[in-house]
């Protein structure tokens, strides 16, 4: 038995050479050859006129005794030798529907079995079914609203598709910058720097001003004490000051050093401390800028002035800031966070 396929390297040859017998038909011209893959072929003693065209209109032609089966092609010259007048070729343009008669034959050739005409047919209407269903399911056609409502939706899903990469990457940044660049607190201390006005002695204490927030100059009277075995103590400003509370009620017995009244001098500005980990502090630098947020929602722009250990809690670090605006009074007694910016 003969050989009938032929393997060689893959550099030279994508597809398996056959020795099957095939007739091929150019024009008038008639050729024989048993050297042909589902790639191309190969034809020898050709035709000088037809070796020098690149490209050619052929009939592949299959012989089964009782009937010949034609398959239309178009070969691209790949090279001809005038010499030994040996011609190579390549199928172009091969329709998926060939290529499987193609394969189908080499099949049941190789196999010895007997092939038929109704086969043939079954092979090429078989393949027809699969494009027909193929082209079904590919191309839709759709009305003219159906067709705009269904680019809107895509338009729409691409929108929110991409929304949704916007926000990730959002996230993923916010998170990113205030893990590495953000050293919040919510241990701050506000500071007015009031003083304290005690009582001089035992006594009754009257109160000789009618409100707080009462500008008072320095020496100006605020509030008297009388002793209880006579005699009475004089409660007087220590400098141009605002009086901020009043810690005692006119008219009740206050000892000796008891609080009475709080003031702050005029251009007393407030302070702010806040408590850190002390892990976190090699973030800050003096000059960094910071927000504080008191309780009633208002956001006061801050700067840190000074960092130093904290000399009676351990692990913690005491940060000062100075307000970028007045404070009021109120402020002092606001529950508040800070939120350092370190970038």
């Amino acid at each position: 038995m003969s050989e009938q396929v032929t393997h060689e390297a893959e550099q030279h040859r994508q597809h398996v050479r056959f020795r099957i017998p095939a007739t091929v038909q150019i024009g008038d011209h008639t050729f024989h050859t048993a050297d042909w893959s589902v790639s191309g072929l190969s034809i020898d003693d050709f035709p000088s006129e037809l070796g020098e065209q690149h490209h050619l209109t052929a009939h592949l032609i299959f012989d089964f005794a009782d009937y010949d089966f034609r398959i239309k092609v178009n070969i691209e010259r790949v090279r001809y030798n005038p010499e030994s007048s040996n011609y190579a070729g390549r199928f172009s343009e091969l329709s998926s529907q060939s290529i499987s008669l193609i394969h189908y034959m080499i099949n049941a050739y190789l196999a010895g079995e007997i092939v038929t005409a109704g086969d043939l047919l079954a092979i090429a209407s078989e393949n027809k079914q699969v494009n027909k269903d193929l082209d079904k399911r590919l191309v839709v056609e759709r009305s003219g609203f159906a067709e705009f409502a269904f680019q809107l939706k895509r338009i729409f899903g691409h929108i929110l598709y991409l929304g949704v990469i916007i926000g990730l990457l959002w996230f993923v940044s916010f998170t990113f910058y205030n893990r590495m660049y953000v050293v919040e607190s919510n241990q701050v201390t506000i500071s007015n720097n009031s003083v304290q006005l005690r009582s001089p002695g035992d006594g009754v204490f009257e109160m000789k001003l009618a409100s707080t927030n009462k500008m008072v100059a320095k020496g100006e009277l605020i509030g008297t004490v009388k002793r209880v075995n006579g005699g009475v103590l004089a409660v007087e400003s220590p400098c141009n000051c605002m009086i901020d509370a009043v810690l005692s009620q006119s008219g009740v017995f206050v000892a000796l050093g008891e609080p009475l009244v709080t003031v702050r001098a005029e251009q007393a500005q407030l302070s702010i401390s806040a408590l850190v980990d002390i892990a976190k502090v090699d973030k800050i630098t003096e000059g960094d800028k910071a927000n504080m947020r008191l309780s009633s929602g208002e956001v006061i722009a801050a700067q840190v002035t000074r960092i130093q250990v904290h000399p009676e809690i351990p692990d913690t670090a005491l940060v000062s800031l100075e307000p970028m605006q007045p404070l009021s009074s109120a402020a002092s007694s606001s529950f508040a966070t800070v939120r350092i910016e370190t970038f």
